[in-house]
């Protein structure tokens, strides 16, 4: 399932250098897409660590049952499922696309 419910434009950066983050290099790819467009979780799993930081700004992370963690950064806004603890399922809207 891809995490953005709407038309969304996305590059591979995984892996290119960036001095912001934590050894040098980015961690993710970035997907961009109108704000305020649908983010849906990518599995059915346990939502952690949401509110802001330096680097993402309003963010969350995923966790399904096999360990992968995916993470949801630069966001404008949460719906009541991308709360700390809550379980939630495939596909069910998190947030919102901010900047």
């Amino acid at each position: 399932m891809f995490p953005v419910d709407g038309r969304a434009a996305w590059g591979d950066t995984y892996g290119a250098l960036r001095s912001d983050v934590p050894g040098g290099w980015h961690h993710g790819d970035d997907l961009f897409a109108a704000l305020g467009t649908p983010v849906v979780a990518v599995a059915d799993g346990t939502v952690f660590s949401v509110g802001w930081n330096r680097v993402g700004g309003w963010r969350l992370w995923l966790l399904d049952a096999n360990g992968h963690q995916f993470y949801y950064a630069h966001l404008s806004g949460y719906t009541a499922a991308g709360s700390n603890e809550r379980v939630v399922h495939r596909g069910q809207v998190l947030g919102c696309v901010g900047n």
